[in-house]
């Protein structure tokens, strides 16, 4: 039995299958970066830089750089497949760079649409505008503290969004508000700064928002930044700046923005839209240069009454100009569908945004005064 067991389960093993497929990692060309740019002598072609690590221990550089002209993203694939002797792979992408013009052109669209049908394509690489220069001359930097640009653009991104400073946007979530009707998306913006020829350092400077086309229409400032995350809760605790006018002085205010509770209503009345929005802002840790008493309740329901009033009109103006944009990056669209689902089908909710009324009204509640630089004695 025991001779007859022995050979059954050899005769087992010409069934089991193999690595057949087996690719070692010295042999892939591992893309970590990419940046993407319009062509400046034909618009039909695009700018395609690649950076991949260097794995062999003779290499002079630790990463490999190659740029391609192509019309589409898979012939650009193609076309850096023929300058490497290592097959090409997409599996470990951190950041995709487009230059400003190449996101404003629509072109990145095209290019997100292209990376999507891939199967290797790392779904979770987040997304960049880059402000004023070439995607290629980020591709180029060393910056001294961090001379891997993709692990230093992957940082910058991320502890940003950590601190509330921009937004995070991954391919997927791109996707996710690209195609749900309400919500259009926003990608982070970055500018190439330092001296003359010295420019090596990268800063975050804003936030691109598209319109449902696909083309970046507009830039949240980094206080609309701010306003952005209380409408949208994105970012988690958040630190804001303010000056207020307090008996007769500009005074200098700092918080954090501890909890944020809003309430969407919309009407529609002749056809036309319109949206309330309701903010109820819990701030704590109030630093303010104000000679008052921290413990009596008027001095704490005076500041949140200016709060309220300077965040209230904020977030108005800058509602407004996204209305302009036609790009509805705070997802109030979604609301309209839910309420009046009959009404927003079939309406072009572009067009329907840029002219409907938004009415914004908030209440902030200041639990705790911090530290007062000339507190009451």
């Amino acid at each position: 039995m025991k001779w007859l067991l022995a050979l059954l389960l050899c005769s087992l093993m010409l069934f089991a299958g193999g690595c057949w497929d087996i690719l070692l990692i010295e042999e892939l060309s591992l893309v970590v970066t990419a940046g993407f740019d319009s062509d400046s002598q034909d618009s039909k072609l695009m700018t395609v830089t690649m950076i991949s690590p260097a794995l062999s221990e003779k290499a002079k550089d630790s990463t490999r750089k190659v740029s391609v002209k192509a019309e589409s993203v898979n012939q650009a694939l193609i076309n850096v497949q023929r300058q490497s002797g290592k097959i090409l792979v997409l599996g470990q992408a951190n950041v995709l760079v487009f230059s400003e013009k190449f996101a404003r052109s629509g072109k990145m669209n095209e290019v997100m649409r292209e990376l999507a049908q891939l199967r290797d394509m790392n779904a979770n690489a987040m997304l960049t505008v880059v402000q004023d220069a070439p995607a290629q001359h980020v591709m180029q930097l060393e910056n001294p503290a961090e001379t891997r640009i993709g692990v230093h653009l992957t940082n910058l991104l991320e502890r940003n969004h950590y601190l509330g400073l921009t937004a995070k946007t991954t391919a997927t979530r791109y996707w996710y508000k690209h195609h749900t009707l309400g919500i259009d998306p926003v990608v982070p913006i970055i500018k190439i700064t330092g001296p003359g020829d010295e420019k090596k350092g990268l800063v975050i400077a804003g936030l691109g928002v598209f319109n449902s086309a696909g083309k970046m229409t507009g830039t949240l400032t980094d206080n609309e930044v701010l306003l952005y995350h209380i409408l949208t809760g994105e970012a988690g605790r958040l630190r804001f700046t303010s000056e207020e006018e307090i008996q007769g002085k500009k005074r200098k205010v700092a918080g954090f923005i501890e909890d944020v509770k809003s309430k969407i209503s919309t009407e529609i009345k002749d056809d036309k839209l319109s949206i309330a929005i309701s903010l109820e802002i819990f701030i704590d840790g109030v630093d303010i240069e104000w000679d008052a008493d921290v413990l009596d309740t008027k001095v704490i329901d005076k500041l949140g009454g200016l709060l309220a009033k300077d965040f209230q009109g904020n977030i108005q103006e800058m509602l407004e100009k996204t209305q302009k944009w036609q790009a509805d990056c705070t997802g109030l669209g979604r609301h309209v569908r839910v309420q009046h689902s009959k009404w927003f089908k079939g309406k072009d909710w572009a067009e329907e945004y840029e002219k409907c009324d938004i009415s914004v009204t908030a209440k902030v509640t200041v639990r705790r005064i911090g530290t007062l630089v000339k507190p009451q004695s």
